[in-house]
């Protein structure tokens, strides 16, 4: 992936206590929820998760790019 991808992709988190797995809309399919409860994790309700804006360095120019978050309309990648 390269970092815009990264960014858009689904987010998953498995939280400690209270012991449940959190999913963003359309990040788990029908059939991995299935699995994951029984195997006997705990869903949680699905719900975005967080804010990400993101730079990386490319390895073979130096070039730095940026992404920026979809599920917001405020942030910035920025760096120097």
């Amino acid at each position: 992936m390269n970092i815009q991808q990264a960014i858009y992709a689904p987010r998953i988190h498995h939280q400690w206590l209270p012991d449940e797995l959190v999913g963003e809309p359309f990040g788990l399919s029908g059939d991995t929820q299935r699995t994951l409860t029984g195997r006997g994790h705990t869903l949680a309700k699905l719900r975005y998760l967080g804010d990400a804006e993101g730079i990386m360095i490319e390895e073979k120019t130096g070039m730095r790019l940026g992404a920026t978050e979809p599920r917001r309309s405020d942030g910035q990648a920025v760096g120097y």
